[in-house]
This record gives structure tokens, sequence and C-alpha cells, in this order.
């Protein structure tokens, strides 16, 4: 009678055992393929472990700021325009009219083909005044005529951003 309740039990105890296993399996299953899914959502630059989580959207960073002269700051928003020499920095679209110039200092470089796709971005936004030298630079990068670049004769203050990592959706 014994030898039968040690049975049972044994059964019982291997039962649950290979029942939780395969419980186990199906948990990491399931988070090998949502991590899947993020990674497919977005292609990384840079900063390789950041997240979407708590990005305020670009067209809220002003107000944001606030009257800081520099913030640390994750951003989502859409790229305007991409440099199309090498990709080393990229423009934001902050509203209709304004853009913020974003740069990543050669710590990576974006694809060239990457204007009016989402993004996130995380770094430090800041208020700047770029050059005349360094304007005409960007025309240049950017693919403008002659005629557009002679034309930058002023020095143009900005809200820029100074980034650490993009996340760009694909």
């Amino acid at each position: 009678k014994m030898k039968k309740v040690l049975l049972a039990l044994a059964v019982t105890s291997l039962l649950t055992a290979c029942n939780n296993a395969t419980n186990e399996e199906a948990q990491t299953e399931t988070t090998s393929e949502e991590t899947a899914a993020v990674d497919v959502e977005y292609e990384y630059f840079g900063d390789s472990t950041m997240t979407a989580e708590n990005a305020i959207p670009a067209t809220e960073l002003l107000a944001f700021m606030g009257d800081k002269d520099d913030v640390e700051v994750k951003v989502s928003g859409t790229i305007n325009e991409v440099c199309q020499k090498k990709g080393c920095w990229m423009n934001v679209k902050l509203d209709d009219e304004q853009t913020m110039h974003v740069s990543y200092d050669y710590e990576f470089l974006l694809p060239l083909n990457c204007d009016g796709k989402e993004m996130i971005m995380t770094g430090t936004a800041y208020f700047d005044t770029i050059p005349v030298k360094h304007l005409r630079h960007l025309a240049e990068d950017a693919g403008k005529s002659e005629e557009e670049i002679k034309a930058i004769t002023e020095p143009k203050p900005t809200l820029a951003y100074l980034a650490t990592g993009v996340m760009i959706r694909k």
C-alpha cells in the first residue's frame, strides 16, 4: 500500500514538473516573439539600449524646455531631412514651418533615405546659433543649389539637439 502511495506521489510530481516546464517554455517563446516584434519595428543607431518609453513629441519640445538652456530628453518625431553626403545630421519637424537640427558627433550615421520616417532619439536639446559658414555647409550637404547657398548671409538662432541614439521606425 505504501508503494502505491509513493508511486502516485512520484507520478504526480513528474507530471507537475513537466507541466511547469511547458509553461515556462511557452512564456519564453512569447517573450522572444515580443522582443522580435520590437526589433523588427525599429532600426537602432548609436545607443542600442534605448526604448520608446517617456519620449515627448518634438512639437512639445520648446514648451518642455521652458527657460532652460539645455535639457536631456527623449524626443519622438518625423525626420524632415538627412545629410545626403554621409547621413551625419538630420532635421526633425517641430511644426509645419520649423525644424530642429540634430547632430550626433559622427558617433553614427543615418541612412540617406529616411526622410519622412518616424523616429525616437535620446540626447540633449539646446539653444544654439548656427554661423553662416556652417549653414552654408549644411545647405551644400543637403544638395541645395549655389544660388540657395550664397543667399545664406545671416547666422540662425535655433533649437538644436545632440543625439546619442536614434530609433527609426522601419
